[in-house]
């Protein structure tokens, strides 16, 4: 491959990583202002989004079984989290793919399919999103589908529970079909990484000055999805063994530590490093769910970690031999057609503009704000002067006018940025086959 191609896949992937940050700390923000760097939620493969449409079989590249795995990414991630590195003395100058998902095909013929989401929306109206891409994906499906297990790494997990929930109340088909769930990393009783971030800003908004405790609004900025996280959906006093998972699936916990002693202070403290063991393994699981503890896994490690997939393979063999499992019947593999590149640089590039013309703003309008609040205290001691009162008053009003000339021709350039990025967005915008923005 040339260098100048190299240097472009990079780009590419680097850039989804990016986005996928983005989306974890600003997507709610992202998707209401309709900034296309807001991720839709889609199956992918190979870094493309699977046509949930009459072509599935043939666009796709997939190999079909009656049995799926879906996979769920967490905060800030996308289905490359799952990838598992070769080991040195395998690696070679281009390894094959390798995840829980593949393997699952591999050790017992399942189709894998890997979701990616914006993972700054609400974990619940994810779930409601989930839901009924799982029903459209059965209406296209290829064969009829006899069993579905589902893997969610961290927030994956809270997607899935929500998923599960919704399909529950619109009785939606593919609940019955689902056998296992594993829960990798979750924070079903929320995430001390969060709780402290939601004490500090109550911290700082607490600060008697304004240009200090003003910051405050800019840390409650991140998203829904992150603020989700505080509690997870289990609050301790509300954990109700059941509640919230489907009882005709088997649920299974998996947690890590970010130190290898098993009972240390720090894995008491801070679990795999965002979310402890007693977060992972809910008191709100159902009775006959199973449990595993990796001491020595620190979170992210947990989405591609040989010792987690044995586990996982383990517990898919034991419901095999006990006949919890339903037997491979059929396959299907076509030659795929190539599918069209699922980017668009120039709204990708418009994207990019549209948010940091909206950080400009934001922080224009913050450097005013603390700029006013400064000024105030000066300004309020001398107006208490009689002697000076008068003149207090003049170099009052007029620095007000000034700063207000130059912060409104300031945010006055920002919005003119905003119209043409969003000018530029929309002539870039595209159609996929189901209707949906490009």
């Amino acid at each position: 491959m040339a260098d100048n191609e190299t240097k472009s896949v990079d780009w590419r992937r680097w850039g989804g990583l990016g986005q996928a940050a983005l989306n974890g700390v600003f997507g709610d923000y992202l998707a209401r202002r309709g900034n296309p760097l807001a991720i839709e939620m889609d199956f992918y493969h190979q870094r493309r989004p699977l046509p949930l449409d009459e072509t599935l079989a043939l666009r796709s590249g997939l190999v079909f079984s009656n049995k799926i795995v879906v996979l769920l990414h967490g905060l800030t991630n996308l289905e490359s989290i799952w990838d598992i590195k070769p080991r040195q003395a395998d690696a070679v100058v281009e390894p094959k793919p390798d995840n829980y998902g593949l393997r699952l095909q591999r050790d017992f013929g399942y189709t894998p399919l890997f979701l990616r989401y914006n993972s700054g929306l609400p974990v619940r109206e994810n779930g409601v999103r989930f839901s009924q891409l799982m029903t459209r994906l059965l209406a296209v499906y290829p064969l009829e589908i006899d069993e579905l297990i589902l893997i969610g790494f961290s927030m994956g997990g809270l997607v899935m529970r929500s998923a599960q929930k919704s399909a529950d109340q619109t009785d939606a088909p593919w609940l019955r079909k689902l056998k296992r769930c594993f829960y990798i990393g979750s924070p079903h009783e929320g995430s001390p990484f969060e709780q402290m971030g939601h004490r500090f800003s109550a911290l700082v908004r607490e600060f008697p000055r304004d240009y200090i405790s003003q910051w405050a609004d800019w840390i409650d900025g991140r998203s829904e999805g992150i603020r989700d996280l505080r509690e997870g959906l289990d609050p301790a006093p509300l954990a109700t063994p059941g509640r919230g998972f489907y009882p005709g699936a088997r649920h299974c916990f998996i947690s890590g530590s970010v130190s290898p002693k098993n009972g240390s202070l720090i894995n008491k403290l801070v679990g795999d490093s965002l979310v402890t063991q007693t977060s992972a393994h809910p008191r709100a699981a159902p009775p006959d769910s199973r449990f595993a503890h990796f001491e020595g896994v620190p979170h992210i490690p947990l989405a591609h970690c040989n010792r987690v997939y044995r586990q996982i393979k383990q517990w898919c063999e034991e419901d095999t031999l006990a006949g919890g499992s339903q037997p491979l019947r059929q396959t299907i593999s076509l030659t795929p057609v190539a599918a069209a590149a699922p980017w668009r640089d120039g709204r990708l590039a418009a994207g990019v503009v549209d948010i940091l013309a909206d950080g400009y703003l934001q922080t224009v309008g913050a450097v005013e704000s603390m700029h006013r609040a400064i000024a105030r205290d000066p300004h309020e001691v001398l107006a208490r002067i009689p002697l000076v009162r008068p003149v207090a008053k003049v170099v009052d009003e007029t620095h007000k006018g000034v700063a207000g000339v130059v912060y409104g021709s300031l945010k006055l350039g920002g919005k003119l940025v905003q119209g043409g990025t969003r000018f530029v967005a929309g002539r870039w915008a595209g159609k996929r086959s189901d209707g949906r923005r490009q």
